[in-house]
Order: structure tokens, then C-alpha cells, then sequence
């Protein structure tokens, strides 16, 4: 493994909405490599989320290109390789399933990437064990406080052991203890499995606690 290796390369992104009429990503360079934790930081309305789904492949640039692990985003088949094998989400709103089970919302991404249900169950030991969850497998999400979805939420970011993780405003619907307890314990385990991350946040707290913060302002980036 290099870590020195470019696994993100974005060059010249430019994104804009209502036809052209509001530019939101103006001609955006970014290389991230192995293993780095990166911030996307900015306030509402800056662009940073719009960055982050560019750079993951939840949307499309109108100009420029995105590649992760060499792997180009804007192509279906890549970018259908890349969600199931090599790169995890977390999102503000959880987007878990709240009538199935913690344990069933674990497995989906599991069976996506048709990996053994035995293999999947132990992995999800392993993470629930990490985040202090083993005792709510059985519990539906509806069920969960909020901070416990969120946990969820990364654990199922982690199932596949992604190289790769994209997070936007992860602590966003918390409150400020449980969203610095949540936070801390993302960062151990991204650290623990030696994961890249993409942070969009408009917390400066967490900022700090990246590698290398960028700040997204109308549509282009700086170093912080």
C-alpha cells in the first residue's frame, strides 16, 4: 500500500443548477491520497456537499471529470463497482430503513456486494462490538435514538471495508454532545481501518481533527 498514492482526482469540476442560472462548483482541482482525512469545510450554501457528490458519484459534473481508485464516477458501471466493493456513505439523515432491524440495515450492503451471510454476520460483530451496538441487533431503527442511527449508519458505511469513505455533515441532526461523541468515535474507527475520508462539515471543531481542510466559498476551494 503507498501512502502517497493519488486515490481521488478531481480536475477542473463545474457544476451549476436551474440551467445554468445558479453555478454552484466552479472549475475545482482536488487530489486527495491514501489513507488522508479531509475536510470539505464551509457554510450553508457554500457548495461543499455538492463537491462531496461530485467527488463520490452521487451527481454529475457538467464539466471535468472524477476518478477514485482509477475508476471513473460519472460511468454507471464503475461507479456501480466502486458503491458496492470500494467506497462507504454517511449522511446527515442516516437513511437507514427504519422497519427492518439494525442487523438487517447491516446486511443489505453486504448481500449487494454478494459476500457470505456468515462472513457479513461476523463483520457485523466486529463493528456493532466497536460502536457499543451488539446489544440492539434485533432492535428496529425506529426504535434507535438518534445517535445510535448515526452509529449504525457507520457501521454500515464500513461493512464492505471500503477504501474509501464520503460523509456529509455526519453529526449534522445531533446535538452538540452527541454529535462530538459520535464524531470521535467515526474518526477512531476510520482511523483503526485505515480508511480515506471525505468530510463535509461546517463545524470547525471537526475540522481540526482532519489531516487537510479545504473551505468551499462560491464555488471554489482554499487551503485553510
Amino acid at each position: 500500500m503507498n501512502p502517497h498514492e493519488t486515490i481521488i482526482d478531481a480536475r477542473d469540476l463545474w457544476k451549476s443548477f436551474d440551467g445554468g442560472q445558479i453555478p454552484v462548483i466552479q472549475g475545482v482541482d482536488l487530489q486527495i491520497a491514501r489513507g488522508e482525512i479531509i475536510a470539505l469545510w464551509g457554510t450553508s450554501g457554500s457548495g461543499k456537499s455538492t463537491l462531496l457528490h461530485l467527488l463520490s458519484g452521487l451527481d454529475v459534473p457538467d464539466r471535468g471529470s472524477v476518478s477514485v481508485l482509477g475508476m471513473d464516477v460519472t460511468r454507471e458501471a464503475d461507479c456501480l463497482r466502486l458503491r458496492r466493493h470500494h467506497i462507504g456513505f454517511v449522511f446527515q439523515l442516516h437513511n437507514l430503513i427504519p422497519d427492518l432491524t439494525l442487523e438487517e440495515n447491516l446486511l443489505i450492503p453486504a448481500m449487494a456486494a454478494q459476500k457470505a451471510e456468515e462472513k457479513a454476520k461476523a463483520r457485523i460483530e466486529e463493528l456493532t462490538e466497536a460502536v457499543g451496538l451488539t446489544h440492539r441487533l434485533q432492535h428496529r431503527i425506529q426504535d434507535l435514538s438518534g445517535g445510535e442511527r448515526q452509529r449504525t449508519a457507520i457501521c454500515r458505511a464500513l461493512m464492505n471495508r471500503p477504501e474509501v469513505i464520503f460523509a456529509d455533515e455526519p453529526t449534522g441532526s445531533l446535538d452538540e454532545q452527541t454529535g462530538a461523541v459520535v464524531f470521535d468515535l467515526f474518526s477512531r474507527l476510520v482511523a483503526l481501518e485505515k480508511v480515506t475520508l471525505v468530510l463535509a462539515t461546517h463545524e470547525r471543531r471537526f475540522v481540526e481533527a482532519c489531516h487537510r481542510a479545504l473551505r468551499v466559498n462560491r464555488g471554489k476551494i482554499t487551503e485553510l
